[in-house]
């Protein structure tokens, strides 16, 4: 397994007290695997990948658990040995390209630098090298000599994957890459990610809320809210056969290919406060199938099928759950408590 990441456990620091924004996490990724983490904003999908990385806040810190990358835990690792392994073994691509990348340097001598911290290469192999990433990623050579001031959003990102990838990395994360990006741009993006993924055997970690998105690019998906996984497994059974009413939930709020539209739905209620979470499931007070075991006790993730995990008491009954939701306005009227 590349990726491995064991009961991890994030806090943050706050005015109001300590906000544990991942709790208890677990997931793996297999070599060449991608992997969708979807959830809404807040559930704590980019502060898994900010720990994974060691880039949390000063108010952030890992209280527990373990990040085995190809069987190192990079939770032990030191500063300088952790910057040996960013860019060279893991790396990201972030939501805003024009803040990851330096206004007053070319973004050729930017490429060049990350080549050069990591490799001992002379400048002029690093060069060729950001040349033959410009190709690859679908910029001429010669952008290599302008400012990111002097590229388009969509171009920019592509910057942002050719940095990403210099050193060949064993896993990508792309944290929200197409954020702010027209439809046209954000489908040439992913196109290219998943390009890259086949030309060079990347492992993916893509960080979104949109479900299309996962659908179209993961082989895996993990489900996340308020701080938890609540299901996971290969895309076609949670999405094809969704487990846990969260996840029901964000597929009936996710807009369809024409052919397959049905009405949308918005989930009632709003997350937990993570200072002081409810307690047993976090889902209970937005849920329409809730009953008092679910504000008692939190549901573990088990398995309801081969690979398949969610963490829902009532994860046997979800034909019946899936079918009280297929028509328009079921949540609402169940949410509401109404036949």
């Amino acid at each position: 397994m590349l990726l491995q990441i064991e009961d991890l456990v994030v806090s943050y620091r706050t005015r109001a007290g300590l906000v544990r924004a991942v709790d208890g996490v677990s997931l793996s990724i297999a070599a060449g695997q991608s992997v969708g983490l979807v959830g809404e904003s807040g559930c704590g999908k980019t502060t898994v990948t900010r720990a994974l990385l060691r880039i949390l806040p000063p108010n952030g810190f890992i209280e527990r658990g373990r990040v085995l990358l190809e069987g190192v835990d990079l939770t032990r690792l030191s500063a300088s040995e952790m910057r040996r392994v960013r860019w060279r073994r893991i790396a990201m691509v972030p939501q805003s390209a024009m803040n990851a990348l330096n206004p007053v340097l070319r973004v050729g001598d930017q490429l060049v630098e990350t080549i050069r911290i990591h490799e001992h290469v002379d400048a002029a192999a690093a060069w060729r090298r950001a040349e033959d990433l410009f190709e690859r990623v679908g910029i001429e050579r010669r952008r290599l000599y302008d400012y990111p001031h002097q590229f388009s959003g969509g171009m920019r990102q592509r910057v942002a994957i050719a940095m990403a990838i210099a050193l060949q990395p064993a896993l990508l994360i792309a944290d929200e890459p197409t954020t702010a990006l027209d439809v046209l741009v954000q489908d040439r993006i992913l196109n290219l990610l998943e390009q890259l993924r086949a030309d060079l055997g990347l492992a993916f970690l893509y960080i979104t809320h949109d479900v299309p998105v996962v659908a179209e690019l993961c082989d895996a998906v993990a489900v996340m809210y308020a701080g938890k996984i609540v299901e996971f497994g290969p895309l076609a059974q949670v999405f094809g056969s969704p487990s846990h009413p969260y996840t029901m939930g964000l597929l009936r709020a996710s807009p369809k290919p024409a052919a397959e539209q049905s009405e949308l739905i918005s989930i009632p209620g709003a997350p937990p406060n993570l200072v002081a979470p409810p307690r047993g499931c976090r889902f209970a007070e937005r849920c329409p199938f809730a009953d008092d075991r679910c504000h008692l006790a939190e549901p573990p993730l088990e398995a309801v099928a081969p690979g398949h995990l969610a963490a829902c008491h009532f994860a046997a009954d979800a034909p019946r759950m899936r079918q009280t939701m297929a028509t328009g306005d079921a949540w609402a009227r169940a949410f509401a408590g109404t036949p």
